[in-house]
Parts: structure tokens; sequence; C-alpha cells
């Protein structure tokens, strides 16, 4: 099962968000970091488990980083930046 969860980091701990059983925006990530979770899918399928295992090897110490910003539509077709956004950091540990 594809698995994709969001957890929150701050001084007090980590905090789960939620789970949801999917592929996620942050799947391009796991993909850089080094997990071919497609490609592994398919030899799941074929009874290939040992293919399957080498293409989830996760490169340790993998970063990226996104950031979203939101704008502002008005009528007109006016569009100004918002002070609303997040950054996401994500790190293979």
């Amino acid at each position: 099962m594809v698995m994709d969860g969001d957890v929150f980091l701050n001084e007090r701990g980590a905090f789960i968000l939620e789970f949801n059983p999917r592929f996620s925006g942050g799947y391009a990530f796991t993909h850089y970091a080094g997990g071919d979770l497609t490609k592994a899918l398919i030899y799941w399928l074929k009874g290939e488990s040992r293919k399957a295992d080498e293409c989830l090897n996760l490169r340790i110490g993998s970063k990226s980083l996104k950031g979203i910003t939101m704008i502002n539509a008005k009528a007109g077709g006016q569009i100004a930046s918002s002070i609303y956004g997040h950054t996401v950091l994500n790190t293979i540990l």
C-alpha cells in the first residue's frame, strides 16, 4: 500500500496530522531520493520481490524544499501576493 502522511515537528515533538492511502505530491521527492515505487510495484505483481527491494534503496540525507505561496485574485484580473503559504522540507533520515 502507498501511504502519504503529514507530520509536524516543533519544540514539543512530532504530531501526525493525517495519513492517506495514495500517491501524493511528495512522491517526486521519494523518487529523487532513490525510491522507484512504480517499478517496485510492477516487480511485486510479477512475484519478483528481490528486484522490487532493489528499487527502494533511499539515499540517506537526501533533501528537498518546496515552497507554496498563495495569491489573491481580484475582480478585473488583478493578482496580488498573499501573506499565506508554507514551505515543506523533506529529508530522508
